[in-house]
């Protein structure tokens, strides 16, 4: 059976959803499935250094449904995900499955 991390934010990343979530409707609903996501699949993402086990994910959003792109940067601990940085922009899709 897979562990289940805990996913943690870091402080800066708890402003950036705040603020994200005021600009974008659907950004609470976009960011619950990153963080179910990156709980039960770390290693989901990109691996980008050799030192520690840091990824990073990228979501598509869509403006139809008002979900930003966002950018995550998270480490992978062992009873724990720590996501490092998180930056939000405007959907580059219109529509959910296009471009």
């Amino acid at each position: 059976m897979p562990i289940i991390r805990t996913v943690v934010l870091d402080h800066t990343v708890q402003e950036a959803l705040d603020s994200a979530s005021e600009q974008w409707d659907g950004t609470q609903i976009a960011w619950l499935a990153i963080e179910w996501t990156l709980a039960h699949d770390p290693d989901v993402g990109r691996l980008i250094t050799n030192k520690a086990n840091v990824r990073e994910l990228i979501y598509d959003g869509a403006r139809s449904i008002r979900h930003p792109d966002i950018y995550v940067v998270y480490e992978v601990m062992a009873d724990q995900i720590i996501i490092k940085l998180a930056i939000f922009v405007e959907a580059q899709a219109s529509y959910v499955g296009r471009a």
